[in-house]
């Protein structure tokens, strides 16, 4: 059995793929379509409810369409921070605090930060502030909401040796100098939104988020749809860096030429960009998962946001509801259930190998394999095609019910109605 699993993997790394022996007929059991009607047929523009900060309900926008689905930005701009010691997203404080679920005191942001003299007070500035995606802030099920995506993003003039689009200079979103008067000797002249597209085009570089800060044309995408891209502070932000007008700026991920520049939007909409220190506003955006969201009530109005939620999956194995800490979730249309504590409910004995990132299952003397980010799967020495490969979610392997199909029990049924999973 070793020398099969060692020839298996050998084949999978060697190609990139697998050699199928021979494949099992297999059901469409975790198969499904998108079966809420007000998800599928929400309005552009439409509110809605989902998770909160600072105890404070979050109020979302669906505010675009493109490649990776729906896109959903918050209202308001939720806190005011810096983006960092320089203008790369990847290590951007941002781009780590809103994908971070760490509690309180986990984790200590570098947030007070010595900004033209001005020394922030530690005491209004929590740098030991839980993760936005805390479970105190959303729970597990409005979490599946969140859908990670690989989005293009512009990187700074010190790391254009990333850049995989082509492109070998740094974004700039200056169009041009002018030299003014005697009494305004310079200034700046920035693109307006309207003019973003043709703009934004420089080295870049993809990265996975699950929540982020837009780009120039996810702004210029919800200008287009909405005619607006203004947002007020909202209410819990400190005053000490709350301005007298009635909105306020707010970074986009994008570098700038400038090492230290991050590109924004200022209180009246205009684009521009600021010092990497400032404190500027933080507006999260994220793209929606059909698949595992569902509405509870309301109207989408402004007035009357939609509640959402994560769609929970239910397990029963013979009768009996399993209570699982990871839970079933839905991607890419396919129905998935977490490795290790299924099958370990179904009596089987689940070992994680973390340095070639397979799992092996032996129950009832049968020997099971399976390795991540491979549609294959070993039963006895024999490998089949489970259609869809063992995948990690937040840092736990899943695999599709038709791996429970073919190596425990074909009497694998889902109900997409009820959202529940019966083994027996």
């Amino acid at each position: 059995m070793k020398r099969l699993i060692i020839i298996f993997l050998s084949l999978t790394i060697a190609t990139g793929s697998i050699l199928f022996v021979s494949v099992i007929a297999k059901s469409n059991s975790n198969i499904i379509e998108s079966e809420n009607l007000k998800i599928d047929c929400m309005q552009m523009g439409e509110y809605f409810i989902l998770g909160k900060y600072n105890d404070e309900p979050i109020v979302w926008r669906y505010v675009a369409d493109d490649e990776n689905g729906k896109l959903i930005v918050s209202d308001k701009i939720l806190c005011l921070k810096p983006f960092g010691e320089n203008n790369f997203w990847e290590e951007s404080f941002p781009r780590a605090w809103l994908n971070s679920d760490v509690a309180e005191g986990e984790k200590e942001w570098s947030w007070a930060v010595n900004y033209n003299n001005l020394v922030i007070d530690s005491a209004q500035i929590p740098t030991n502030e839980k993760g936005f995606l805390n479970e105190s802030n959303f729970s597990k099920k409005e979490r599946k909401v969140f859908k990670p995506v690989t989005q293009w993003t512009m990187l700074p003039l010190n790391h254009l040796d990333l850049a995989t689009n082509g492109e070998t200079k740094v974004y700039t979103a200056l169009k041009e100098y002018r030299q003014g008067s005697s009494i305004e000797p310079s200034y700046f002249k920035f693109y307006s939104v309207e003019e973003l597209p043709e703009a934004y085009h420089g080295a870049a570089y993809e990265v996975t988020d699950a929540v982020f800060l837009m780009d120039e044309i996810q702004i210029y995408n919800m200008w287009k749809n909405l005619g607006e891209v203004k947002a007020v502070l909202g209410e819990d932000c400190d005053p000490l860096f709350t301005k007298s007008s009635e909105y306020n700026d707010y970074f986009l991920r994008t570098a700038s030429e400038d090492e230290l520049g991050c590109t924004s939007l200022d209180e009246d909409g205009e684009y521009g960009q600021y010092s990497c220190y400032f404190y500027g506003g933080i507006r999260p955006a994220f793209y929606l998962d059909e698949d595992n969201a569902v509405i509870l009530s309301g109207s989408g109005t402004a007035e009357e946001p939609y509640i959402m939620t994560g769609k929970e999956i239910e397990v029963y194995t013979n009768g009996t509801k399993a209570e699982m800490s990871d839970q079933a979730t839905i991607k890419d249309g396919i129905v998935m259930l977490p490795v290790k504590e299924t099958f370990e409910k179904l009596g089987a004995k689940v070992n994680w190998d973390e340095a070639t990132q397979a799992v092996t299952i032996e129950k009832d003397g049968n020997y099971i394999y399976m390795l991540r980010d491979n549609k294959g799967i070993m039963i006895n020495g024999e490998i089949y095609d489970l259609g869809y490969p063992m995948t990690m979610i937040d840092d736990v392997a899943y695999v599709p019910l038709t791996a429970i199909e073919m190596s425990i029990t074909p009497n694998v049924t889902w109900n997409g109605e009820q959202y529940r999973i019966d083994i027996n």
